[in-house]
């Protein structure tokens, strides 16, 4: 649903269940192709199968990357009216798209980002 403000549209991306939802993201996609580079590594090493801890790992690290790609794609996005952030840290930071739009608190959205990497 587009939103005007001050003559410029945004775009509203719900993020569903916030956070979560931006790292299992990352699982499914960067993950996924971990756990594959893992496997072809462990049939070349005759193992058959990677160890356990090193699909968690690739789980993890995607996650990681689902995240990471979010906060650096930000600003370029909010440049251009679209503002991906999730609604869960928002709500938390007591921030409205409006007020990261309008950089009107910029030490909560520091704070959102903080809360996005722990």
């Amino acid at each position: 649903m587009p939103l005007a403000l001050d003559g410029q549209e945004i775009v509203i991306v719900e993020l569903g269940q916030g956070l979560r939802t931006v790292a299992a993201y990352g699982k499914s996609t960067t993950g996924a192709l971990v756990c594959l580079e893992a496997e072809s590594l462990a049939r070349e090493c005759a193992v058959r199968e990677p160890p356990k801890d090193v699909i968690e790992a690739a789980n993890e690290l995607g996650a990681a990357y689902g995240v990471a790609n979010l906060i650096r794609s930000s600003l370029p996005l909010m440049a251009r009216g679209v503002i991906l952030l999730p609604t869960d840290l928002l709500a938390m930071h007591d921030l409205t798209l409006d007020k990261v739009y309008s950089k009107k608190n910029p030490e909560a959205v520091a704070a959102l980002v903080k809360d996005m990497v722990q």
